[in-house]
This record gives structure tokens, C-alpha cells and sequence, in this order.
């Protein structure tokens, strides 16, 4: 479990205000712990990009400003404009230990399908799975494996083997697949019609 550490300051509240810390490069946040009420915060917008645009999952040591606590938290949720894709709101969740969390990881595949390396297209239909877990078992990533897959196969949900927690999400959904390329999908359906033309041929042909 990796750390990232950020500093903030608290911050006032209002749309206005909120309006006016964007203009300075500033993202207004909110920490909190379930339970209680939160604290409204800012970050600069640069100390963000760790913690937001990253293959990982990171556990956040806050510190705020002027106080001498350190909080342990994980980005809960992120904002973004839509037209400038800039951060625009965030919220840190408040770990309790002892006191499971429910958080995205993402999946890190791991190897090259044999079925890729026959020929076959491999296709990561899911990039992250939520899962209950204590906070001192938050992992980076669960890495899977799919060195064994071929062309056709389908790696799920219940395939995966990660015992820190439960994950949340449906077992049937399809996380990993290799698929048949173009070109031999192509080939074996002008090999079907072939047949079926002269299947087709042979039946006009024989007498009546």
C-alpha cells in the first residue's frame, strides 16, 4: 500500500468562494469520516494530479495547515469540467482502523495470453473492481493473470484470487478476454459461405 502526502488548508464555504479558488489554481475538497461532519478543505490543484491521475490505489497522509493532526484518507470521489477536464471538487474518506472501507482497486494484468500470441486480440474489459477491506489491506493493485487464456476464453470476476477482502461487484462480469482477429473472423465466415454456396450448388444439381 503505497502513501501519498498532501497538504491543505481549511477552507470557507460557498459557491462563490469555491468559484474564486479555482481562479488561483486551488480545488476546493471535503474530508471526511463517516459519521461526523466534515471539514471543508482546499488543495492546490498541482498536489492533486498524484493522487487522482495514477494506475494505483494510494492511501493519503493530510496534513492541514496550522495543525499539528495527520489524517489518513483516500480519494473517495473526484470532479471534473467537462470542457476543460481541470479537477474541479474532491472528497478524502477518513480511515478508521479496525473499520472496513469500500474503494475501487484497480486490476493489473499480468502476462501475455497464449491465445494473443496465437494470433487472437486481448481486450481489459474492466479496469477497476470495488472491495471491503480494512484499511491496512488496501493494496495498489490486484494483479491477475492471464497467461493462460485462449483465443475464445473469458476471465470473470470469480476468477480472481485476492483474499485481503471481499470484492463487491457481480462474479460473472467479464474483467479479461481474447478474441478472434478480424482477419480470421473474416476468413472463416468467407469459409462458411463457401460452404454453404456449394452445398447449395450440390442440391440444385442433383435430379429431381
Amino acid at each position: 500500500m503505497s502513501q501519498v502526502t498532501l497538504t491543505v488548508d481549511r477552507r470557507e464555504v460557498g459557491k462563490k468562494y469555491a468559484r474564486a479558488l479555482r481562479r488561483e489554481e486551488k480545488v476546493p475538497g471535503v474530508y471526511y469520516v463517516d459519521g461526523e461532519s466534515g471539514i471543508p478543505i482546499v488543495a492546490n490543484r498541482l498536489a492533486l494530479r498524484p493522487i487522482v491521475f495514477t494506475a494505483d490505489t494510494h492511501v493519503v497522509d493530510m496534513a492541514i495547515n496550522g495543525e499539528a493532526e495527520r489524517r489518513s484518507c483516500i480519494l473517495k470521489d473526484v470532479d471534473f469540467d467537462p470542457v476543460s477536464g481541470n479537477i474541479v471538487h474532491f472528497d478524502l474518506l477518513g480511515l478508521v482502523e479496525g473499520q472496513a472501507v469500500e474503494i475501487p482497486i484497480p486490476l493489473k494484468f499480468t502476462g501475455q495470453a497464449v491465445g494473443e500470441i496465437a494470433g487472437g486480440v486481448a481486450n481489459a474489459v474492466l479496469n477497476k473492481v470495488r472491495v471491503k477491506c480494512l484499511p491496512k489491506d488496501i493494496p495498489d493493485n490486484i494483479e491477475v493473470d492471464v497467461s493462460e487464456l485462449k483465443i475464445g476464453d473469458n476471465l470473470r470476476i470469480k476468477n480472481i484470487t485476492w483474499d485481503q477482502g471481499k470484492i463487491l461487484d457481480n462474479e460473472a462480469v467479464v474483467i479479461y478476454n481474447v478474441s478472434a482477429s478480424r482477419r480470421d473472423r473474416t476468413a472463416t465466415e468467407e469459409g462458411e459461405d463457401a460452404e454453404e454456396v456449394a452445398a447449395e450448388g450440390a442440391e440444385a444439381s442433383t435430379p429431381a
